[in-house]
């Protein structure tokens, strides 16, 4: 993008802008001096719906179960989303959660990315005899839909919307 000057490390970022008066933000809100904001998932363990103990005791680190109000909190603002993505003329999608290593090469993942995603056993399933992997964002197998085609310019813009989890063993 032209209008993001390069730099040679994030020292070096620069606003190009900004919308909305942060300043204000809090009195818009009625928050009083003595508030101080929590990451989300200090407030859903204070909601009583964040579970990482049992999540993490089954699936290991990176995991985490919602549960009550806070399952349903998640699930309303996917929803939410999903719906207006839909009302502006996007095309909701439930794609697949496993992939090939064409795919992913072809959506630029790999190789670079391969340490960061979960690769599926050979013996336990392969993409039409490739290696097959879980999905790091659902930009994969959307992208993919229209992999080897060509696409005419009258059928474009494409706009697909999807949810999906998104298996990354980055950490952050």
């Amino acid at each position: 993008d032209d209008v993001v000057p390069d730099g040679d490390d994030d020292s070096q970022n620069q606003r190009v802008s900004q919308w909305g008066d942060v300043d204000a933000l809090p009195a818009r809100l009625g928050w009083t001096p003595a508030f101080q904001p929590l990451w989300h998932d200090d407030v859903a363990a204070n909601l009583g719906g964040w579970n990482s103990e049992s999540a993490v005791a089954m699936s290991g680190a990176r995991f985490v179960s919602l549960t009550g109000p806070v399952a349903r909190l998640e699930r309303a603002i996917s929803s939410y989303f999903l719906d207006l993505a839909s009302s502006k003329g996007y095309v909701e999608v439930s794609p697949p959660l496993v992939v090939s290593r064409t795919a992913l090469e072809g959506t630029s993942q790999l190789p670079k990315f391969e340490n960061d995603l979960f690769k599926i056993v050979p013996e336990s399933h392969t993409c039409n005899g490739q290696d097959a992997f879980l999905i790091p964002t659902a930009e994969v197998p959307l992208t993919n839909m229209h992999a080897g085609q060509i696409l005419e310019e009258d059928d474009l813009p494409i706009s697909y919307c999807a949810l999906t989890p998104c298996f990354r063993a980055e950490a952050g």
